[in-house]
């Protein structure tokens, strides 16, 4: 079974970057990772989403941008 998790930054600041997240445009999350530290707080979970399995991946993926310095407008986890 393959997963995808789109993420789409919303708003940056230069200590803050907010993305949008979830498996399709119809439904979303947001979250918010610290551009110095590299941690990451889920703002909005995706309605339903108990396990937090999407957002789990969508902090994933973020993590390894802020290894490589990078914050991008828009990626995705893919599996």
């Amino acid at each position: 079974m393959a997963i995808c998790v789109l993420l789409r930054k919303e708003s940056e600041t230069e200590q803050e970057a907010v993305y949008l997240f979830g498996p399709d445009e119809g439904r979303l999350g947001k979250l918010m990772i610290d551009k110095r530290t590299g941690e990451i707080d889920v703002l909005e979970p995706i309605p339903g989403d108990q396990t937090t399995f999407y957002s789990s991946r969508a902090a994933r993926r973020l993590e390894q941008h802020f290894k490589n310095g990078e914050f991008p407008d828009e990626t995705m986890y893919a599996t």
